[in-house]
């Protein structure tokens, strides 16, 4: 199935093609300063605010979780668990009790109450770029109860549930096919041609689009497609490249978050090559309303996340990657921004200062734990629901 074209989601400019190396923040509103409050009493605050906000639900290593220190992180022979902690960073309680396994990729149902996750061997590395297809697809309940392993590996590849909860869409790569399968019987009920999406599918909370990451004829590497479901027709959200891990709003039904990566802003990578800094972004299909959210010099950000109610936002920082030789300290772990403060630009990145002068350095939440020790992932995608879970159930 070719690319249907839709004047009203199609948005055409040569000067966004000949300068897309700028392109992505061209057209982002200026915030208001952060004023004279003191960044610790404001970051105070946030956490305050978010503390009882539902749950946040992250894949990491016991043994770090446990000392709060480095040890082997995701890597091969290192096993990967569940886990769920309120978005401050209390109250952490392991989901999953598995052994010589990774648990990975955890998403969460339309309705709150249910993860998604694969399962891969503990020997196997982590890859992000084919998570959603490396194991076996498992379900199971916020408080780890009700776990089942639906479906071994290839079966049901990046799987994401309608919003009814009544039908699974899978990507498969390989065939470049769209499958949506009945959830009880486990039958194909619908097949579409994946419009050039390769990983990362997501389904629409109105049920009426999928969006992934891949690759769009004509336009550079990496970018967020979408599809609608009922005609084919192909839509474009990003349209500069180094584009991925899109997930889509609730309040507006065709805005995502993502990641974008522009070699031409931020650090240099191997041999000082331009490599660029992974910020965070926001953007609708017709190119119109792409905004910054998030951007700091020392971490390439990924695994955006919202919030049931679209007011906060989680990710995962990266110390780097591509040979760029980017400051640790944060490195692994999630950070809480919340919408209405964005742009966040922390001091330092002076390319993107200068572009959005009135951006505000925060707040930004580190989430911690009780203790005020670091909490360290071994996945790069979080998942976030506002489903309860009754205290006699969390252990």
């Amino acid at each position: 199935m070719g690319e249907v074209p839709v004047s009203r989601f199609v948005y055409f400019s040569v000067i966004l093609i000949t300068c897309r190396a700028f392109s992505w923040c061209a057209e982002i509103p200026v915030a208001q300063a952060a004023g004279g409050k003191d960044m610790a009493a404001q970051e105070e605050q946030l956490r305050k605010e978010v503390s009882d906000k539902g749950w946040i639900i992250f894949s990491a290593n016991p043994k770090e979780i446990e000392t709060a220190q480095p040890a082997g992180g995701s890597g091969a022979g290192q096993e990967l668990e569940l886990y769920r902690m309120r978005p401050d960073g209390t109250k952490i309680r392991r989901i999953t009790k598995t052994t010589g396994v990774k648990n990975i990729y955890p998403r969460i149902s339309p309705d709150g109450k249910k993860i998604l996750f694969q399962q891969i061997p503990s020997s196997k590395k982590n890859t992000h770029d084919l998570k959603g297809e490396m194991g076996e697809f498992c379900i199971c309940n916020l408080d780890g109860t009700g776990f089942t392993v639906y479906g071994k590996k290839d079966e049901f590849p990046w799987a994401s549930f309608s919003p009814d909860m009544k039908q699974l869409g899978c990507l498969f790569r390989k065939e470049g096919k769209i499958k949506i399968f009945d959830y009880k019987t486990k039958k194909v009920v619908k097949e579409m041609a994946a419009g050039g999406i390769a990983r990362q599918l997501r389904w629409s909370l109105d049920g009426k689009y999928f969006c992934g990451t891949g690759n769009h004829k004509g336009l550079p590497w990496w970018e967020i497609i979408g599809i609608n479901i009922a005609t084919g027709e192909t839509l474009l959200f990003t349209r500069e490249g180094g584009s991925c891990t899109p997930d889509w709003f609730r309040s507006d039904l065709i805005m995502i978050v993502y990641s974008n990566r522009n070699p031409k802003i931020g650090e240099k990578g191997t041999g000082d090559k331009e490599y660029g800094t992974t910020t965070l972004m926001r953007a609708d299909a017709s190119g119109k309303k792409k905004k910054l959210i998030f951007a700091d010099i020392t971490t390439h950000v990924y695994g955006g996340c919202l919030s049931p109610d679209d007011k906060y936002v989680i990710f995962w920082g990266s110390g780097g990657e591509g040979g760029t030789q980017i400051a640790g300290e944060y490195d692994r772990q999630l950070r809480i921004v919340r919408m209405e403060d964005t742009p966040v630009v922390l001091p330092g990145f002076d390319e993107l200062q200068k572009l959005y002068p009135g951006a505000k350095e925060g707040p930004v939440l580190h989430p911690k734990r009780e203790d005020g020790k670091t909490i360290l992932v071994g996945d790069l995608n979080s998942a976030w629901s506002y489903a309860e879970v009754p205290e006699e159930k969390i252990k």
